[in-house]
Formats: structure tokens, C-alpha cells, sequence
């Protein structure tokens, strides 16, 4: 739960809204990747490659930590 809330603050801190159209965009790119076989940091950096091609104004920090939050499960979230 704290996690979810930390990155809805962190979508609202970066003016990302829940349902913005990236967030689709950056999830499918990342189960993609994975599902052809990509090596999961590989479909990661794509994801995030995604991310910031849609918003190149936010920081690489915060958008790592964005991307992070829509496509990887709490337990493996250690990019």
C-alpha cells in the first residue's frame, strides 16, 4: 500500500496522471520485451526508454522510479 501511495505521489509531483496514455504504452513495451525473450534489465530499459521519449522533462531519477512502479513487482523492484 505505501508503495502504491509513493508512486501516485510521484505521478502527481512529475503532472503524470494516472490515466495518461505513456503508462500504457511503457507497460506494454516492458511485458513485451519480456515475452520475446528480452532479458528482463533489457525490457526495462526499453520501458523506460518509452517513458521519456513521452516525457523527456521529468528527471532520470524519478523516472526510473515511475517505470519501476508500473512494471515491476514490489519484490523484484531493485534497478
Amino acid at each position: 500500500m505505501t508503495r502504491a501511495r509513493n508512486l501516485r505521489a510521484e505521478e502527481s509531483a512529475n503532472n503524470i496522471c494516472t490515466g495518461d496514455c505513456c503508462i500504457g504504452a511503457v507497460q506494454r513495451s516492458y511485458s513485451e520485451m519480456c515475452a520475446s525473450g528480452a532479458p528482463e534489465p533489457v525490457a526495462f530499459d526499453a520501458a523506460l526508454r518509452v517513458f521519456k521519449w513521452h516525457h523527456p522533462e521529468v528527471a532520470a531519477a524519478n523516472a526510473t522510479t515511475l517505470v519501476r512502479g508500473w512494471v515491476c513487482p514490489p519484490q523484484s523492484a531493485a534497478h
